[in-house]
């Protein structure tokens, strides 16, 4: 969810040097600088905000807190904001319009009485095309626009031999050829009298980019009068990399088999959709999380026994490492703020369970995903999600924006050993909100 936000507060805080931030997926914007609080009861923020953001902060900038007052409330003005918005969109993109049966795979549950639907892509928007046979309910047609694809449609034109229409149908999206989202309302299919192009917008819904975009037939019956020429779509000229999600046991690109990385909110309570905080009771159950959205940013190699990142910008990210060295090893991490001088190495990857201390056989792959956050808030947490040899949490405080984190596989006397495989780096993906 997005929203607009201005701030109250109850109760003064007595600190300096604050500041209002907003996060929208890609990074932190200020919003409001140079805030004092302190010196009266109830305390308005006001300030420009125009935009929606997913995640708003307070930031201590500089002077001290007080144990003095209670902090009693914090009240926001919000309104509902926009989704993220897409790229833009239009029919000259590719997969727009054109002949694109190399692009998208077309497919359908409906009989035809001539031509092919694949021809509903051939680029012949005023004749060929297939027939109907009529009298068809329930049936669908299924535009692949293949593996990794990301588009996204707002608006898409039907050409047909005349007006006879198909029923209701609605638009939708999917990643999966499984679970679909409706993109748009309902609508009658047909083209116009005498033969031509019908226009479908739905433009509230150009916030989500699917891989499959789909017509489904909701009521209604096929005509087998027309010829169905040609659909063209005004799409998104960039496909988004997959997204990858934390899974029970390693990363997945279905956020269906994602799990919740927080983990419960709130010390007791009922069951709830993440374990909110109810009355006096059990701990809550945290409930089936949809993790958060991740798409894949680098992949690195090592360069003799360590592994690095490029420049991060972002204030989380997932470190999937799949290495191993051809020796006994350990692994050690450490960042840097400049990308030159590092911090003084740790052991994070301590040994295999139930051998403390002991050093990764050789030979053996280390896979372990660790997601780490605050990486712009100067200071760092991480929580493997996954790991085959026991790992541990790394925590500090670098006081600044880490830009490169760094792993090292090294012997029993601390010396770097010669590292294999590869470490791939995934930040938010845009397209969709965390939680």
């Amino acid at each position: 969810m997005h929203r607009r936000v201005s701030l109250e507060a109850e109760q003064h805080i007595n600190a300096r040097h604050l500041e209002i931030q907003a996060w929208d997926g890609f990074g932190w914007t200020d919003l409001l600088t140079g805030i004092t609080l302190g010196g009266a009861t109830t305390q308005a923020l006001s300030f420009s905000n125009p935009d929606a953001y997913i995640i708003y902060r307070m930031v201590q900038t500089g002077g001290v807190t007080s144990s003095s007052p209670w902090i009693q409330e914090v009240e926001f003005k919000t309104a509902q904001g926009d989704a993220v918005v897409s790229a833009a969109t239009g029919y000259s993109n590719p997969g727009g319009s054109g002949d694109r049966q190399s692009a998208i795979t077309v497919s359908t549950d409906i009989t035809l009485s001539s031509g092919t639907i694949a021809k509903l892509v051939d680029g012949f928007a005023n004749s060929g095309g297939c027939d109907f046979n009529g009298a068809q309910s329930g049936k669908h047609i299924t535009f692949d626009f293949g593996d990794g694809a990301f588009k996204v449609i707002d608006e898409f034109k039907w050409y047909a031999g005349n007006g006879s229409n198909h029923g209701t149908w609605l638009f939708q999206g999917s990643n999966d050829d499984s679970d679909y989202d409706d993109v748009g309302t309902p609508f009658t299919l047909n083209g116009p009298a005498g033969g031509g192009s019908v226009t479908y917008s739905n433009p509230a819904y150009n916030r989500q980019g699917y891989r499959y975009y789909r017509l489904l037939q909701i009521s209604g019956t096929t005509s087998g009068s027309p010829s169905n020429w040609e659909i063209e779509f005004k799409i998104a000229d960039a496909s988004t990399p997959a997204r990858y999600f934390v899974g029970e046991s390693g990363l997945v690109t279905d956020i269906a088999d994602a799990v919740d990385i927080r983990g419960p909110i709130g010390a007791d309570g009922s069951a709830g959709s993440q374990g909110l905080k109810g009355d006096k009771g059990d701990k809550g159950d945290p409930g089936a999380g949809n993790g958060a959205p991740f798409e894949l940013k680098e992949t690195a190699t090592p360069s003799g026994g360590t592994i690095t990142t490029a420049e991060l910008t972002q204030d989380s990210a997932i470190i999937a490492l799949n290495i191993s060295a051809a020796s006994d090893y350990f692994i050690q991490f450490s960042y840097s703020l400049d990308g030159s001088t590092f911090s003084t190495p740790a052991t994070f990857i301590i040994g295999p369970a139930g051998l403390f201390g002991a050093p990764i056989a050789g030979g053996t792959v280390c896979n372990v995903n660790a997601f780490l956050t605050g990486l712009l808030a100067g200071y760092f947490v991480a929580q493997p999600a996954h790991f085959s040899n026991q790992a541990s949490g790394f925590s500090g405080q670098p006081g600044a924006q880490v830009k490169y984190l760094r792993f090292t596989t090294v012997n029993g006397s601390q010396t770097p050993i010669t590292m294999s495989g590869d470490m791939k780096v995934l930040t938010p993906g845009a397209s969709e909100p965390l939680p």
